[in-house]
């Protein structure tokens, strides 16, 4: 997880966290007008690719290869569904202050879809350091008010935190071959 930090800018509180696709840079972000087009912003492009499944027959001789291939076909047509159904937070990953850091917040487990596709799962209470993030002296959950759109006297400019995921593959354990 990484924060980013921008000005504030006059808002009412949200009831629910909102994700709108386009909102930050990711490698894939919305799908193609047509199928030969390419979704570009800026240096980042991507393109639907035509996926093949393997194929197997019986008595074939399976190598990791082959069982990568599935995988591989497995994750892209999974991604695929980010056209159909949007990307964004599913359920979970609330925000709250950290009581025992002021200077962090606590992400609570949940799950989500990258703008890619990819399954973003968070399995336990996670820890965010905003330290960066904040002004020297002011603890960032002293107010949680949303008062600074309504103006004020201009000398504690309130900021708001961007709080991203990331999608990061993770190794499961090695089995024993039999035999």
């Amino acid at each position: 997880m990484s924060a980013t930090t921008r000005p504030a800018v006059p808002a009412t509180p949200p009831a629910e966290t909102a994700v709108t696709p386009g909102a930050h840079p990711c490698r894939c972000q919305e799908p193609p007008e047509t199928p030969d087009e390419s979704c570009c912003r800026g240096e980042v492009c991507c393109h639907l690719d035509c996926i093949e499944r393997p194929r197997f027959y019986c008595g074939q001789l399976l190598t990791d290869d082959d069982l990568g291939d599935l995988v591989g076909w497995t994750r892209e047509k999974l991604a695929l569904a980010r056209y159909r159904q949007g990307w964004g937070v599913v359920c979970g990953l609330r925000v709250r202050c950290d009581p025992r850091r002021p200077a962090g917040v606590l992400v609570a487990p949940g799950y989500a879809v990258s703008c890619c596709g990819d399954d973003v799962v968070v399995c336990r209470e996670t820890p965010v350091d905003l330290a960066a993030a904040c002004r020297p002296g002011v603890p960032p959950c002293a107010d949680p008010s949303f008062d600074a759109a309504a103006g004020g006297d201009g000398g504690d400019e309130k900021i708001l935190v961007d709080l991203e995921l990331h999608y990061r593959e993770e190794a499961a354990e090695l089995r024993a071959a039999l035999g």
